[in-house]
C-alpha cells in the first residue's frame, strides 16, 4: 500500500514537474526516487507533502491554463475605421493614440505613403525621435498596458505586475492601432501597392513586434486575437475545425504583404534571458544550470500574480523561428535585429541562438532579408544605431 501511494504521489510531482524545463535536475530527481520508495518512512512524508501541495498546484496549472480567457478585452473591436473612444473602450486603456491626428501626405495617392509604428520598451519614454520628424513618413506612437501610459496619456506609469510583456494583450494593442491606420489610408485612397508599413521595436516592444507579425503570419493559429478585431470564424463541419472566412484571410495576406521594414534593438525574447541577466540568478551546482528552472518558475510565480501575463504562451524567439521556418508567408520584407555587446537590461543569454537563426535562414537563399547583428557596446547606443538604419531604409 505504501509503494503504491508513493508511486502515485511521485507520479502526481514528476506530471508537475514535466512543466519546468530543467531536465538534469529531474533526471536525477526521478533516479533517486526509486530509493525512497523502500523508505517506509520517507514513503509517509513524500505522501503527506504530496497531499498538502496537490490542490494549490492543480489549481494554479488549471487557472494559468485557462487564464487565455480573461486576458483578452470582453469587446470586439466595432468599427474597421474606429475613433480614439472606440479604441479606448475595446482596448480597456488609452494607448494615447488617435486616427483623426494622422495626417496623409502625401496627398496624391498614386505615390507611396511609408508608414512606421513605434513600439517602445518596458518603463520607456519616447526615444526615437529623429524618425518622427521626417516629412513624408507617418510616424505613428502609442504606449502598451502599464508599460509607460504617462507622456502619451497621463496614466499610472509602468507596473510588472500588470504589464503583458508582449503577450496577447500587446499583440491586440499593436494590431489594432496597425489595422486602424491601414483602413484609414484605404478610405482615403491609398490601394495597397502604395502602402509601405514598417516597424520599430525596442526591448518589450520588440517582442510584441515579433509576436504581431507571427500573428499574422499565420492566422488561424491565432482566432481569439483576430476575432476581437472584427475577422469572422466559420465552422468546417467535414473537419471539426474553425478557422478565420477566406474574405478575411485574404485580408490579412493583403496587409502582410505591405509590411517592408522591420527594425528591432535589443529585444526581449525570453523571460529566462531576462533573468539570465541578472547576476544572482547566475549559479551552477554539481555541473547543473538552474537558470532555466529558475526562469519557469519566476515566470509562474508572474503569471499567477499578473492578471495580463500568461507564462504557457510562447516566447518571442519561439515564434520568431516559426515565421523564419514558414518561408511562404513571411510577414516583412526585411527584418534586422541589433543587439548590444553588453546588455544589461534583457542580458545577452540569446545572443547565439539569434544569430543561428540569422544563419540559416541565410543558407536558404529566401528572397526575404533577415540579419542579426552583434554591434553597439550598450543599449543607448544600439538604439541609436538601429533607429538610423530605419531612417536610411525609409527614406531609400
Amino acid at each position: 500500500m505504501f509503494r503504491f501511494l508513493t508511486r502515485f504521489s511521485l507520479i502526481l510531482l514528476l506530471a508537475f514537474a514535466q512543466l519546468l524545463p530543467c531536465t538534469k535536475t529531474f533526471n536525477s530527481f526521478k533516479q533517486s526516487s526509486t530509493a525512497l520508495i523502500n523508505n517506509h518512512k520517507t514513503a509517509a512524508y513524500i505522501i503527506a507533502g504530496t497531499a498538502i501541495a496537490t490542490p494549490p498546484i492543480a489549481a494554479a496549472t488549471a487557472f494559468l491554463y485557462l487564464k487565455n480567457k480573461t486576458i483578452l478585452p470582453l469587446k470586439r473591436l466595432s468599427s474597421k475605421n474606429p475613433t480614439a473612444e472606440d479604441i479606448k473602450a475595446f482596448l480597456g486603456f488609452n494607448p494615447g493614440f488617435d486616427p483623426s491626428h494622422i495626417t496623409i501626405t502625401p496627398q496624391n495617392t498614386n505615390q507611396k505613403i511609408k508608414v512606421c509604428f513605434f513600439s517602445h520598451g518596458f518603463g520607456d519614454l519616447n526615444r526615437y525621435d529623429p524618425i518622427s520628424v521626417e516629412k513624408n513618413i507617418l510616424s505613428i506612437h502609442f504606449d502598451y498596458h502599464y508599460s509607460e501610459n504617462t507622456h502619451l496619456t497621463g496614466g499610472p506609469g509602468a507596473n510588472i505586475f500588470k504589464n503583458a510583456f508582449g503577450q496577447d494583450l500587446d499583440v491586440l494593442t499593436l494590431l489594432c492601432i496597425v489595422l486602424s491606420t491601414y483602413e484609414k489610408l484605404k478610405a482615403n485612397g491609398f490601394s495597397r501597392e502604395n502602402i509601405d508599413l514598417n516597424f520599430f521595436g525596442h526591448s518589450m516592444g520588440a517582442g510584441a513586434t515579433i509576436n504581431a507579425l507571427e500573428t499574422i503570419a499565420h492566422p488561424n493559429d491565432y482566432k481569439d486575437i483576430w476575432k476581437k478585431l472584427g475577422c469572422q470564424i466559420q465552422c468546417h463541419k467535414v473537419i471539426s475545425k474553425n478557422s478565420l472566412s477566406p474574405e478575411d484571410e485574404n485580408d490579412i495576406k493583403e496587409l502582410a504583404s505591405c509590411i517592408n521594414n522591420v527594425y528591432v534593438a535589443c529585444p526581449l525574447v525570453s523571460l529566462e534571458e531576462l533573468i539570465a541577466s541578472k547576476n544572482i540568478m547566475k549559479f551552477k551546482k554539481n555541473g547543473t544550470n538552474y537558470l532555466h528552472f529558475l526562469g519557469k518558475i519566476a515566470k509562474i510565480v508572474l503569471g499567477l500574480s499578473n492578471p495580463k501575463y500568461n507564462p504557457f504562451n510562447p516566447e518571442p524567439i519561439d515564434n520568431l523561428e516559426k515565421i523564419l521556418k514558414d518561408q511562404v508567408n513571411l510577414p516583412f520584407k526585411k527584418m534586422v535585429i541589433n543587439l548590444a555587446k553588453i546588455d544589461n537590461i534583457v542580458g545577452n543569454t540569446c545572443d547565439n541562438q539569434l544569430q543561428d537563426m540569422a544563419a540559416q535562414y541565410k543558407a536558404k537563399n529566401v528572397s526575404s532579408i533577415f540579419e542579426v547583428n552583434l554591434g553597439a557596446e550598450e543599449e543607448h547606443c544600439c538604439i541609436k544605431a538601429t533607429s538610423q538604419q530605419l531612417q536610411i531604409a525609409l527614406n531609400s
